[in-house]
């Protein structure tokens, strides 16, 4: 970002903000359709979690989660 905008670092931030808004309008027309649904009960079941995570692929499904509770 500093080459594209000659070292100014006010210009590089907004380089790389316009950038990362113009790569999330074009993901954002994407569909999420696999994924996996976890649940977590705290012992002594006063409190729970239910979390639906989506993804683009089931190859990403598949994989481990990391700090999985199961």
């Amino acid at each position: 970002a500093l080459a594209e905008t000659d070292n100014d670092i006010q210009a590089a931030e907004d380089y790389l903000r316009k950038k990362g808004i113009a790569g999330a309008a074009k993901k954002a027309g994407r569909t999420a359709a696999e994924g996996l649904v976890v649940e977590y009960i705290h012992p002594g079941s006063r409190m729970g979690v239910l979390l639906e995570l989506n993804c683009e692929t089931d190859f990403v499904a598949r994989g481990e989660v990391e700090g999985d509770p199961k």
